[in-house]
């Protein structure tokens, strides 16, 4: 090979990878454009009216845990308790039938 083809080859494959990194960066652009739309095409809200939403939501659903406002929990609705009174019935039931002990 002489020296001219050689300086050719090497031309050709910096051409090539310069083809190779600008493919390579059109694609990235390209991909970034379209989050880009994605997050355009979003429905904005705007915080006024987030906030409006908010406080109506606020209003609406009741929190025990604020209970000046709302009060205490109906008994009824209480899980906890339920629970504190079934397990209180279960050791009164069984403390009441005495205690067994085998050996």
């Amino acid at each position: 090979m002489s020296a001219t083809e050689q300086l050719s080859q090497q031309q050709a494959k910096q051409e090539m990878m310069l083809l190779k990194y600008a493919q390579l960066k059109l694609k990235r652009t390209t991909e970034q454009n379209n989050r880009l739309k994605d997050v355009l095409s979003r429905e904005k809200i705007y915080s006024s009216s987030r906030a409006i939403c908010i406080i109506n939501y606020t209003q609406q659903q009741t929190d025990y845990f604020i209970p000046s406002i709302w009060g205490t929990i109906p008994d009824d609705q209480n899980k906890f308790k339920r629970f504190k009174l079934e397990t209180q019935r279960k050791k009164s039931s069984a403390s009441g039938a005495g205690c067994c002990v085998i050996t």
